[in-house]
């Protein structure tokens, strides 16, 4: 039962207007009240409260330099470690405000987002400092890189303190998928629930691609190397020079530096089947309607990064009813793979995404067609109702 009961949204990059957090929370508030919680959102100091209206806004959290740091700081190891202790101590801290006039019930909820280790380290020493009896159940998301939370040492530290406290069934732990539940279940010596991704309600509003139309095939989301965006340009280059290219929609702004010459010579190559966007997104309704121009979408991300994990690119795509492309081996292949609405391809290999982008112009009605079968299921597990539902499920088996 949620009637009356506290449920604190912890959000630290919720600190602006743009990017997926500010549709994330609302999701999640929304479907919270709905459920009968009272709820509060925790952000960042300067985020605009209104913007959230009429929810309990706090802005309560200093920027983390270590997600950000200065640009001369990233060959420095030792500059960087240093970074991300300030960083912790000063997260620590914004905790300790945060909380210190709540009266808590055993009952309320606190659901800490973007975890990273050093996140983690300072919710751990957060609820092993409450007074007995007192607690709240901490719920915790973790999806980055596992391999970071193994070797940080004050997570180490932490997990020590925490393990010793009274509090120590009071948290629980979730993921995206199920390959990295069972690594984070090592790490914090418990079970990891499997939470989806949660996607902004305008992406199931979307129409489904036109039939009559030729489809369009989507490199969206940031250029990145770990995405892939090296060898989906390459695809395109290839893919163009065919008598009747394919249509592409590709997403240009903000690369990072690995990607920024792959940018710069499709900028250059000018191919009239090839749209450019070098917008920001201002809003989610924003990149809704510009998923909703494509009927395929190209994700050939790197298996030593995206293995494990799931991608907001990939589930907006599903809930939309649009056919995807993945590489082989990733949890997103077996996820599509529940309905056949995708082509595999080898991580990293050109040719072999440029062979499978040709497939699924020949297959392209086919594909749509199950795609859109699919997405009203996807549209519910990826909601934030579906998030909130399981969140409680979770909470009631485990504490």
């Amino acid at each position: 039962m949620s009637a009356g009961r506290n449920f604190f949204l912890v959000d630290q990059c919720l600190t602006g207007l743009t990017g997926h957090h500010l549709f994330y929370n609302r999701a999640l508030a929304e479907a919270a009240t709905e459920m009968g919680f009272r709820t509060t959102v925790l952000a960042g100091r300067d985020f605009p409260a209104d913007h959230l209206a009429p929810f309990d806004v706090r802005g309560v959290f200093r920027p983390d330099w270590r997600a950000a740091p200065p640009a001369w700081t990233v060959k420095s190891r030792f500059t960087l470690d240093a970074l991300d202790r300030i960083s912790f101590q000063r997260f620590r801290s914004d905790l300790k405000r945060a909380f210190r006039p709540t009266t808590w019930s055993p009952h309320d909820l606190v659901f800490g987002q973007m975890i990273a280790p050093r996140h983690l380290a300072a919710w751990l020493e957060w609820l092993s400092a409450l007074p007995a009896g007192r607690a709240p159940v901490l719920a915790v998301h973790v999806a980055y890189d596992p391999s970071r939370f193994f070797a940080h040492r004050q997570l180490k530290r932490s997990l020590r303190m925490f393990k010793e406290s009274s509090h120590h069934g009071r948290l629980i732990a979730m993921s995206d998928t199920s390959r990295l539940t069972a690594v984070y279940g090592e790490l914090l010596e418990r079970k990891v629930f499997v939470l989806p991704h949660v996607i902004s309600p305008s992406i199931g509003k979307l129409s489904p691609f036109p039939e009559a139309v030729p489809p369009v095939f989507g490199v969206l989301g940031s250029p990145r190397s770990e995405k892939g965006f090296a060898e989906a340009v390459q695809a395109v280059l290839e893919l163009s020079a065919d008598p009747d290219p394919p249509r592409f929609l590709v997403v240009t702004n903000r690369p990072d530096a690995s990607s920024l010459p792959w940018v710069r010579k499709l900028c250059a190559a000018r191919l009239s089947n090839v749209e450019l966007v070098d917008e920001e997104y201002e809003s989610d309704e924003d990149y809704a309607r510009l998923l909703g121009r494509t009927s395929t979408l190209v994700l050939p991300y790197h298996l030593n990064v995206y293995g494990a994990r799931t991608s907001g690119v990939f589930c907006e795509a599903l809930a939309a009813g649009r056919a995807v492309i993945v590489s082989e081996g990733s949890w997103m292949s077996d996820k599509a793979g529940d309905v056949a609405a995708c082509r595999r391809t080898p991580e990293r290999d050109p040719a072999a995404l440029a062979a499978a982008i040709r497939s699924a112009v020949l297959d392209s009605r086919d594909l749509s067609a199950k795609a859109l079968r699919a997405a009203p299921l996807y549209r519910e597990e990826f909601s934030g109702r579906g998030f909130i539902s399981g969140l409680m499920q979770a909470a009631e088996e485990h504490v």
